[in-house]
């Protein structure tokens, strides 16, 4: 077993890992539609995913107390909302693919408050966009809530500083995706990230 000093320097290391990683689906999101864009989400989804419930989430098995200790990234990476999501299993096929990919490709966030929102849709619709194609390249080979909560996640760290009015708006496009694959809840997720929708 590793020791409780040597845990902790991999538990900070895993921690700002991951925060780099999600910097990448901003990225990901502008390449262009295919199957090479496709690859590119898959294997980098897989290696975050490798990081979060692989390597971290070993070390939280043999020392729980390291989310509250480990020293601070951001708050949302010191405290993890992730952890407290319970995991069911997805009941994916044909119709929920043809859901999401209606969704992707039909209007949102035309609400946006404000004299000229243009840019700030355009940022939130691209991550949008970005964390769909995600769930429709990968999710048949990940059925599980708690898989679709850290895709979440993966946006929400990005959204979480836009203003009032463009938070509760993206909060709302989630929950529609939430309704398509049957989530009823986000257990706390969106709440930390959105302050409440």
């Amino acid at each position: 077993m590793i020791e409780r000093e040597q845990a902790t320097k991999l538990y900070d290391v895993y921690q700002r890992a991951f925060a780099v990683l999600c910097e990448a689906y901003q990225v990901l999101g502008e390449l262009p539609d295919g199957p090479e864009r496709d690859d590119a989400v898959r294997a980098h989804g897989e290696t975050t995913d490798a990081v979060l419930f692989g390597l971290r989430a070993r070390l939280l098995d043999h020392y729980p107390e390291l989310e509250a200790t480990a020293p601070e990234v951001t708050a949302a990476v010191k405290h993890d909302p992730l952890n407290g999501v319970a995991d069911e299993p997805l009941t994916i096929g044909p119709d929920q693919l043809e859901r999401l990919s209606a969704y992707r490709s039909g209007a949102k966030l035309g609400d946006l408050p404000g004299l000229d929102p243009t840019g700030e849709r355009e940022r939130l619709l691209q991550l949008l966009n970005g964390l769909v194609d995600i769930l429709i390249a990968a999710l048949t080979s990940n059925p599980s809530k708690l898989w679709v909560m850290a895709q979440f996640q993966r946006v929400l760290v990005q959204v979480e500083h836009e203003d009032t009015e463009g938070r509760e708006h993206f909060g709302t496009e989630l929950e529609s995706i939430m309704d398509i694959l049957d989530i009823e809840s986000s257990d706390g997720l969106l709440t930390f990230y959105l302050g409440g929708i």
